[in-house]
């Protein structure tokens, strides 16, 4: 039964392309009398591959199919169960995985030899709280621990050690996060520390495209089950596409694989000058980080954009006062340059993307059309959703502007490169953009270089290392990572920085960010008369380096 693409992003369900499933099949299942689980089974392709891979090997197909073992919550998956094999023999549970131990399949105690499959790809703050108790339970019944944040798959890959035997193997299909998020961390030291070796191949090909989504994935080989190993072998190996993840896991194999053993080197330096040249620019005298600068916020809350934030048209319809709209920005993308001037604002207006907020703080009654509009959101939603709940107990639920005009704006998530915008404009900014407010001590003048100095090699390098990849490869900071970057603020003549802003603003504006940056590099370059020689363009190459391994690569051509 085919799921629509929003109800696959709800519940994480992505199913693995026959290619992939038949090579991580191929490694993992050695043996005709290797037992195999896939504990979230859903279209199938995993028990196609493994069947595929037994009667490779010799077993007939009724015995091939008698070493498969599975557990689904979803009825459709037992669907498509039944058209693929004639007799389950009680090896399917239609159960939550994390509700299951290895006394609920018919397979003696040792357990199970393969664990292979792609999790649910459900975020915390998706994971009902049914499954968030299931959740908890499983990894406590393991003895683990994990942050409160973490993703469902997390859990299962975790629950499933309990079902392998020693010696046995798990191979997944595992999202970005299993790489940079702060959860995942403890997942990768658990399975370093229970394994002989684990290899993760980084793979720039989408494989979840028709699904609607370009969620990068990490391919999880993790090879001989141990009680503890004293010497963990964790390696990190790009691959541009599919074919090449065959090739790839041979050469580990093989011990001929130049893969990382440290995952973290993944947003860090690798070439020894460059970290120590950067280190030194780093603790020059001319160098702030922007936190430095600026106290970092996350923008308003509104906890219901789509029903606060309106376009004029609807704005228009439902008859709402001029004298309750407060212009907002709700994405970051709607800033073009480095500036934001009022008829940037106009320009989104103008072709119909919200930005006009119910924004009821700026009356103190409420008239008989906003009061409508109001009174049709769902009341459900006021007394359950915490926003909601929180804000009624303090005040009033719809009322949530704080009219906190930020200096300037900087993105939380982005892929072309990070920058600052000098609000210009005087708008506030949803939580889907970082607000900056000037410190007392930092003028006009700062603020600009401030916009200048970011946008150079060197503080693209550090807003790199500083921030995590989420999702389709984009580059996500925290305010308490943005804090972090790095800039170069020389002394500059006012006059100098207002001209390279103008020529800076007209060049984002035409999407040349890569031409943006080489005049910012030059423009630094030209002010700097700090101890550390350096040169931009040797910067350039580590940033095409750390770029790529987060981002496909047809996304790192720029114009």
């Amino acid at each position: 039964m085919a799921r629509q693409i929003s109800e696959k992003k709800q519940y994480g369900v992505f199913y693995t392309p026959k290619r992939v499933a038949d090579v991580l099949c191929k490694w993992a299942i050695r043996s005709k009398s290797d037992k195999v689980l896939e504990p979230s089974f859903g279209g199938c392709d995993f028990l196609e591959s493994s069947r595929s891979r037994f009667i490779e090997i010799g077993l007939q197909k009724t015995i091939a199919e008698r070493r498969l073992y599975g557990a689904d919550v979803d009825p459709s998956a037992f669907s498509t169960l039944s058209t693929f094999l004639a007799n389950p023999n009680g090896h399917f549970k239609q159960k939550d995985f994390l509700s299951l131990s290895i006394n609920s399949f018919p397979v003696s105690d040792a357990g199970f030899d393969v664990v292979v499959g792609n999790p649910p790809y459900v975020s915390h703050h998706n994971m009902s709280d049914e499954q968030k108790k299931t959740a908890l339970k499983s990894i406590n019944n393991g003895d683990f621990e994990l942050g409160g944040k973490a993703s469902l798959w997390a859990y299962f890959v975790l629950h499933s050690l309990s079902f392998l035997k020693p010696g046995g193997r798990m191979a997944w299909v595992l999202p970005s996060s299993f790489l940079y998020s702060d959860y995942a961390k403890q997942v990768r030291e658990i399975l370093s520390n229970r394994f002989e070796k684990c290899l993760l191949i980084n793979l720039h090909e989408r494989l979840f495209i028709s699904d609607g989504t370009e969620e990068i994935s990490v391919i999880t080989l993790c090879e001989g089950l141990v009680e503890s190993n004293p010497h963990p072998n964790m390696q990190i190996i790009s691959a541009s596409n599919t074919s090449e993840i065959e090739k790839v896991i041979e050469r580990w194999e093989s011990k001929k694989s130049n893969g990382k053993s440290n995952i973290q080197a993944s947003n860090r330096l690798s070439n020894a000058e460059m970290r120590k040249l950067f280190e030194q620019l780093s603790a020059d005298s001319f160098t702030k980080q922007l936190g430095d600068l600026f106290d970092i916020q996350i923008g308003i809350v509104s906890g219901a954009n789509s029903f606060f934030i309106l376009n004029s048209e609807n704005w228009k319809k439902h008859s709402l006062s001029d004298k309750v709209a407060s212009y907002v920005l709700t994405k970051f993308r709607f800033a073009k340059g480095v500036t934001l001037e009022q008829e940037d604002v106009e320009t989104i207006l103008q072709i119909g993307e919200d930005c006009l907020l119910v924004d009821t703080s700026k009356t103190d009654k409420i008239d008989d059309k906003l009061q409508e509009y109001l009174d049709s959101f769902p009341k459900d939603k006021i007394e359950t959703i915490t926003t909601f709940v929180r804000r009624k107990r303090s005040g009033i639920w719809h009322r949530f502007n704080d009219k906190r005009i930020p200096d300037a704006l900087f993105p939380y998530m982005q892929n072309k490169g990070t920058w600052i915008v000098i609000n210009k404009a005087r708008i506030n900014a949803t939580n889907s953009i970082h607000r900056l407010y000037r410190r007392s001590e930092v003028t006009e003048k700062e603020l600009k270089l401030a916009a200048i100095s970011i946008l150079t090699t060197f503080s693209q390098l550090s807003a790199e290392i500083e921030g995590r990849t989420y999702g389709a490869g984009v580059l996500k900071h925290e305010p308490s990572e943005a804090a972090k970057i790095k800039l170069l603020m020389p002394e500059v003549e006012l006059e100098k920085i207002d001209s390279t802003i103008k020529k800076i603003d007209s060049l984002l504006r035409q999407g040349l960010h890569q031409q943006a940056r080489k005049l910012a590099d030059e423009f630094l370059l030209e002010h700097y008369s700090g101890d550390t020689k350096y040169s931009y363009s040797f910067f350039d190459n580590e940033l095409s380096a750390l770029q790529s391994r987060r981002m496909p690569l047809k996304k790192l051509s720029r114009k």
